[in-house]
């Protein structure tokens, strides 16, 4: 083959490329604007006056194609229930969901608690992440006395941040962690 038929070969694998490749990104962008509309679908069918999921709604409305490129923590929960219970809940927006962990740090006392999120739990993140862009995890720490024992100092000592991790790096936002405690029965202070 001489220089110019290599060079021809070169330019029309160029050209093919450069015709199947934005052919590719749309039919991926079109896939995340579809289950973005899924979500903010499903979150306003869920939204009732008493409902928490608010804040989850509005981020929905605000993402888009490309804020949806790395996770974005909406919140991230510490709820105490009036039977003792006590769940730690993330909700997070991403186009694919790559985090494995969340982990809490208090900058006071330099101190930090990673939670891996359940295998059991990435399958169904995973699953959901064929129709949503919104994911969920969640941790029952009064079954896991240690963790809930050595996370309680750190929440008198000042803010709890919260950060999705993969691999043990920070992938999403810092958010403080609100606690909730709920003493009384009332449906207004139910989180989603």
């Amino acid at each position: 083959m001489d220089s110019r038929s290599w060079k021809s070969s070169v330019f029309a694998g160029l050209l093919l490329l450069s015709v199947i490749l934005p052919a590719c990104s749309d039919s991926e962008e079109r896939d995340v604007r579809r289950r973005l509309e899924n979500s903010i679908e499903g979150y306003e069918t869920k939204l009732t006056p008493s409902s928490r999921n608010h804040n989850v709604v509005a981020a929905l409305r605000q993402a888009t194609v490309q804020t949806l490129q790395v996770p974005r923590i909406v919140y991230t929960r510490l709820v105490e229930s009036r039977s003792g219970s006590v769940v730690l809940i993330v909700y997070w927006l991403e186009k694919s969901p790559t985090p494995d962990a969340l982990m809490l740090r208090n900058e006071k006392t330099r101190s930090q608690h990673i939670f891996t999120i359940d295998p059991m739990y990435a399958e169904q993140i995973n699953a959901d992440a064929k129709e949503y862009v919104v994911f969920q995890a969640a941790w029952r720490l009064d079954l896991q006395p240690e963790d809930w024992q050595s996370l309680q100092p750190q929440l008198q000592e000042g803010e709890l941040e919260s950060v999705l991790i993969h691999d043990g790096k920070p992938v999403s936002n810092v958010t403080l962690v609100e606690r909730w405690s709920q003493q009384k029965p009332d449906a207004s202070t139910m989180p989603d």
